[in-house]
């Protein structure tokens, strides 16, 4: 491989590691929107404090399984961002400069320091795509088991939501 065809590999491979972010980016979106929706909903059908037995705090299981599928989701969008030391592609070491010492240090590379530049920032999105992912999978397991204690409380609160009704008429 000659160097012009090193240099287009490792931009195609960072760009197609930025592509992968923004697919995560994506999930989170989604599964969040599950989340809050099934909290949501089981608000709405949540009975008054004065109808709560000892079977409702049941609802504790779905809610803690929920609690810490966000938490995760919000582990994802936020990943450790450390590293990329002196980079002049990695967007937090370009802001730690003034916009004229960065503008004179990225002039002033060659070939080589661009081409190490580009693959380590490759193996730092990888890094970073690897916490994201691993955090959005965690997220999906939590809220793929919160489903079956979400639905059996559901339950629970429309009956405790209907014998109070039946007793007030």
């Amino acid at each position: 491989m000659d160097e012009t065809e090193v240099d287009t590999l490792a931009r195609e491979q960072l760009n197609f590691v930025m592509q992968i972010i923004a697919q995560g980016d994506a999930k989170i979106s989604v599964l969040l929107g599950v989340d809050l929706a099934m909290l949501a909903f089981l608000a709405t059908k949540t009975p008054r404090l004065a109808l709560w037995e000892a079977r409702l705090l049941f609802a504790a299981i779905p809610l803690l399984l929920l609690a810490a599928s966000l938490w995760h989701l919000y582990r994802a969008s936020f990943p450790q961002l450390d590293g990329g030391r002196e980079s002049l592609i990695y967007f937090r070491e370009i802001a730690a400069r003034t916009e004229g010492k960065f503008i004179e240090a990225y002039k002033s590379q060659n070939r080589t320091a661009v081409l190490s530049d580009t693959l380590g920032q490759v193996w730092l999105n990888s890094q970073i795509l690897t916490q994201k992912f691993d955090h959005l999978k965690t997220a999906f397991l939590f809220t793929a088991w919160s489903i079956v204690p979400w639905l059996i409380t559901l339950a629970s609160f429309v009956v405790a939501n209907r014998a109070a009704d039946a007793v007030v008429r």
